[in-house]
C-alpha cells in the first residue's frame, strides 16, 4: 500500500477552496452595489455560492478532524 490514503493535503485544499468560494460570493454580491445597477440574480447566485463554500469549509474541517483522531 501507498502513503497515499495518510494526507491530509486533500482537506487542506477543499477547506481553502471553501474559503474562495465564500469569498467569491461576496465579490458577486458586492459587485452591483458597486456599479449601482439593479442586482437581478446576482444575489441569488451570490447566496448560493457563499451557502456551498460554507458547507465545503464545514465539511473539509470535519474531515482534518476527523483524520486526526484515528
Amino acid at each position: 500500500m501507498s502513503d497515499f490514503d495518510k494526507t491530509t493535503s486533500g482537506s487542506i485544499g477543499g477547506l481553502i477552496a471553501g474559503i474562495a468560494m465564500i469569498a467569491a460570493g461576496i465579490g458577486v454580491g458586492v459587485f452591483p452595489a458597486l456599479r449601482q445597477a439593479p442586482a437581478r440574480l446576482s444575489e441569488f447566485v451570490a447566496v448560493g455560492i457563499m451557502m456551498l463554500g460554507a458547507f465545503v469549509v464545514v465539511y473539509q474541517g470535519h474531515e482534518l478532524r476527523r483524520k486526526r483522531l484515528r
